[in-house]
């Protein structure tokens, strides 16, 4: 009877062992997955994080005639990812300030050059900005300044890929302009890669998202995803 015993509680034991063994080869594989397909609070394309840089597939809801003609209409957010940067310095975390331009990377010549073009191809379709907001850093700062001709409200709205800036983002975005002007936003491209609008490196720099406010911070309709290249190109 005794031995009958121990043979149950071992067999047991070996159950339980074996049970937790394959509890624990599941778990990584299950934290795995959903690190790989994360839930996302936005609306637009799934989010991952591509290995190469720069691959980009911009698009338009409207033809070229048609948005072109929606911006001289006014009642659209332009939200911009800095124009190119000097990747041999880099930004100097964490930073105590943001009122350091040495701490930080800041536009190249041709990131400047990017924001002077951009500029004269607004002017020349007649294109005209109510508010403009930029994040604390100097590099967008630099390029709204380059693009609308003015000083910009800094807001930190703009800054990070946490729920304060996705929401931050959500907002500024989904204000309505004045009757026949639009909004500019020189930002970043974490929230709104982790809003899921783009995937990680595919808003490049120098280039836009376009979206019609509705008032609703989580109603953003994106119209357009633009290059530099398609945006200077646009009067022709």
């Amino acid at each position: 009877m005794r031995d009958t015993k121990r043979k149950t509680s071992r067999r047991f034991f070996l159950f339980a062992v074996s049970a937790f063994g394959a509890m624990g080869t599941l778990a990584p594989q299950q934290a795995h997955a959903q690190t790989m397909i994360p839930r996302r609070p936005g609306n637009g394309v799934p989010v991952s994080r591509p290995d190469s840089q720069g691959v980009t597939p911009t698009w338009s809801k409207l033809s070229k005639a048609d948005l072109v003609q929606a911006l001289r209409d006014g009642g659209l957010a332009l939200i911009f990812r800095h124009g190119r940067t000097d990747w041999r310095t880099s930004d100097q975390l964490p930073m105590r300030t943001f009122e350091d331009r040495s701490l930080q990377r800041g536009l190249s010549e041709e990131g400047r050059e990017q924001g002077r073009r951009t500029a004269a191809v607004f002017a020349q379709l007649g294109v005209q900005f109510d508010a403009v907001y930029s994040s604390p850093y100097f590099r967008t700062k630099d390029f709204a300044a380059l693009v609308t001709g003015r000083e910009p409200e800094v807001t930190r709205k703009l800054l990070g890929f946490d729920q304060v800036g996705l929401d931050g983002h959500r907002e500024l975005l989904s204000r309505i302009p004045a009757k026949g002007m639009n909004n500019f936003l020189s930002g970043h491209q974490f929230a709104v890669t982790e809003l899921g609008f783009v995937r990680m490196n595919e808003l490049e720099e120098g280039s836009c998202l376009i979206f019609r406010p509705s008032g609703n911070p989580q109603q953003l309709e994106l119209i357009a995803h633009l290059n530099h290249a398609e945006l200077i190109g646009l009067p022709n």
